[in-house]
């Protein structure tokens, strides 16, 4: 749950969404409209949409990406399970999800702060941010400068460092 007003710390978040099924653009822009309205955030701003070839084994359609950079003074748990939530709200079927497959929205939690955390539940930075292309191409447009807090490079090294 957010911290009292007194004591907020408001954190850069950065997310990344996809999608490329029932419409994806339309689920895109969507999402990006619950991002804007969520509780849990302000000052969202949205990276341009890029479409992308699927990763993975399954055959599945082209993919839309794209990236939001916000802040929240959520604990990090709590703004998973909000993310969660939208995802559901937005068509997303958890319990159908495929690994790697084909999906109506995916809204994965890239960064927090300069917060490290590894749960069962959570892992930050997410674990394969720095070799995807897809999300650190938007990401760059959105926040260049912000730092992988393991690697201490800035996206925007991330994203040149790919082949």
């Amino acid at each position: 749950m957010p911290q009292s007003p007194t004591s907020r710390r408001f954190r850069p978040v950065y997310i990344a969404l996809g999608s490329n099924r029932d419409d994806p653009p339309a689920r895109m822009r969507a999402a990006v409209d619950a991002l804007r309205g969520s509780r849990a955030l302000r000052q969202v701003r949205a990276s341009r949409f890029i479409r992308t070839s699927p990763v993975g084994p399954i055959a599945q359609p082209d993919f839309l990406n794209g990236a939001v950079a916000a802040e929240s003074d959520w604990a990090p748990t709590d703004l998973l399970e909000h993310l969660h939530e939208l995802e559901t709200r937005l068509g997303l079927n958890r319990a159908a999800k495929i690994p790697l497959g084909p999906r109506a929205i995916d809204l994965d939690l890239l960064m927090v702060g300069d917060l490290v955390c590894h749960t069962p539940s959570l892992r930050l930075p997410h674990p394969e941010m720095t070799r995807r292309r897809f999300v650190l191409e938007p990401l760059a447009e959105l926040a260049p400068e912000a730092v992988h807090p393991i690697s201490k490079h800035t996206v925007a090294q991330l994203l040149d460092a790919l082949p």
